[in-house]
């Protein structure tokens, strides 16, 4: 009869923690799905952006551009160019392009101007040096801000490149 009793304790007592392992074991079950929810709520808040916000003051467009680099980086500054590459561009909606540095950009600008448009974001000309340099008539600007300017360039098989300034003094 002991015996029968011992095994009836013992039963009761495996069955008891039996339940109540199977019980923490949803707790535990319920706190890791908690605790994964939280960390992909932490996880989206922390992945970064594709978008990389630049102020853009079109008014800081006006003056004489050196070209520093060219990448698939947005911010820059990439490959810096074998030779120099000046752009000028004028309130009166003239530009130019120049190789031979700041000497070379006046020259151009008043012997050889071509006009330029903004829309929106965008810089157009129909300008053929200006196609081959932005592969394109139309480029957006995506960084227009204290001295610097960065051009986006939309590459014909996906992607896109970027065109990284900085202002001349004058």
């Amino acid at each position: 009869m002991r015996s029968i009793a011992s095994l009836l304790v013992l039963f009761l007592v495996v069955l008891n923690s039996g339940c109540s392992m199977s019980e923490s074991d949803k707790e535990t079950a319920a706190d890791k799905e908690e605790i994964r929810k939280m960390n992909e709520s932490d996880g989206d808040a922390e992945k970064p952006s594709n978008e990389v916000p630049f102020d853009i003051n079109m008014e800081e467009l006006y003056g004489d551009w050196v070209l520093i680099g060219v990448g698939a980086d947005r911010m820059g500054p990439g490959i810096a160019p074998v030779g120099e590459i000046l752009f000028a561009f004028r309130e009166n909606g003239n530009m130019t392009v120049a190789t031979e540095g700041k000497q070379e950009l006046s020259e151009n600008l008043l012997g050889i101007p071509s006009p330029y448009t903004i829309e929106d974001k965008k810089l157009c000309s129909d300008d053929i040096v200006f196609k081959l340099q932005f592969k394109q008539g139309c480029a957006e600007i995506i960084r227009l801000n204290e001295g610097r300017m960065s051009i986006e360039i939309e590459i014909p098989n996906g992607g896109f490149i970027y065109k990284h300034f900085v202002k001349m003094e004058e």
